[in-house]
Parts: C-alpha cells; sequence; structure tokens
C-alpha cells in the first residue's frame, strides 16, 4: 500500500449545494470524499488504489490532481453515487472521528512511508 490522495485546485471549484468543495461539473446523484493533509509526493494515481483496493472497491468517476499549499494538499475525490461514497468512507480502516468543526467525520490514514492523511465525508 503506497499513497492516498485528493484534489482541490486553487479557484477551480464553484459552490454546489451549499458545498464549495464539490466541483462545478458534478452531477446531482455523485457522491464526494474530501481528502486533506496529502503529503507532497502523493499522486492521484495513489488515491486511486486506495479506494479501488482498500476502500471496498468503491466505484469512482474522478480522482482530480492534488492541490499543495505548503506541505500538503487537499482533493475531492468523486464517486459515481452518494451510496459509493459512503461505502469508500466506512470501509477506510480506522475510527471514524468528528472533524475540527466538528460538524463532519473523518478517518485518519496512516501511510506505509510515514505520515498520513485525512479522509472526510461532505
Amino acid at each position: 500500500l503506497f499513497f492516498f490522495c485528493d484534489h482541490i485546485k486553487d479557484g477551480g471549484n464553484d459552490k454546489i449545494h451549499g458545498n464549495r468543495n464539490i466541483p462545478a461539473n458534478s452531477k446531482p446523484d455523485q457522491g464526494f470524499l474530501f481528502v486533506h493533509r496529502i503529503p507532497k509526493i502523493c499522486k492521484p494515481e495513489h488515491l486511486k488504489i486506495l479506494f479501488e483496493h482498500h476502500a471496498g472497491g468503491a466505484k469512482l468517476a474522478e480522482i482530480p490532481e492534488v492541490a499543495f499549499k505548503g506541505k500538503h494538499g487537499k482533493t475531492v475525490v468523486t464517486f459515481e453515487t452518494q451510496e459509493e461514497a459512503e461505502k469508500a468512507f466506512e470501509a477506510i480502516a480506522g475510527k471514524a472521528e468528528a472533524d475540527a468543526s466538528g460538524d463532519k467525520k473523518q478517518k485518519r490514514v496512516f501511510l506505509k512511508q510515514g505520515g498520513y492523511l485525512n479522509v472526510r465525508e461532505m
């Protein structure tokens, strides 16, 4: 297992359904997970491995490039349906805990090469 990553390009996303992180070209029935604290060496293909092989085989629609600011990056991983996003989140090993705002659950994924990233519900 290598790395798992996610993406949001600066200014590349519009507000949809009241969430500024959902890509503007998304479809109403798609599901999303926000991935953040991504190490710089992480690439979209590493996220694909995480979600396709280690998160219950969830059906992905898109894994964009990771947008980095400083040492860490972030992105939004798009799934074919909301149910697929929920399936992926549940299948990721680890305890779901509240994020800093207390509104959403997230899981910390420890990486083989050291460090971690967070996968958060949207």
